[in-house]
């Protein structure tokens, strides 16, 4: 089964059926897109009881950025799985497939600064292609 949210306007037919072809040819039991941090969350910041900012992590402040594990989110687009996945556990369990995509291809719509966001990447995009 399939979950296409209607909110990511960069969902291509290639991602749609690599995702496709992994689940069927039964390699992973799920597939969905994702993204990496644009910044290391190990160099997160929080803001205490006191309401001042501090590292979460302070030990990882000495640390160059690029030198840190990187973490992925969910780019929101859709998901891919097998109904028995989606039967047991949603939309994506412990054998599923990351589509990993640029910041350029991932933009959720939710406000106008998004619909913003989404016109000049879809521009760029649009640029990068045509060169």
């Amino acid at each position: 089964m399939c979950c296409l949210y209607a909110t990511a306007p960069f969902v291509t037919p290639q991602h749609l059926q690599e995702a496709a072809e992994i689940i069927t040819r039964g390699e992973f039991d799920s597939a969905f897109t994702c993204v990496e941090f644009s910044y290391p969350v190990l160099r997160s910041l929080v803001i205490n009881s006191e309401g001042r900012i501090a590292m979460k992590w302070p030990e990882y402040g000495p640390c160059r950025s690029q030198d840190l594990e990187k973490f992925y989110h969910d780019a929101g687009q859709f998901y891919f799985a097998t109904m028995d996945v989606y039967r047991t556990t949603g939309f994506w369990g412990p054998n599923t497939y990351p589509i990993i995509l640029s910041e350029l291809e991932v933009q959720d719509l939710d406000t106008p600064t998004d619909w913003a966001l989404a016109e000049i990447k879809f521009q760029l995009l649009k640029s990068i292609n045509q060169a």
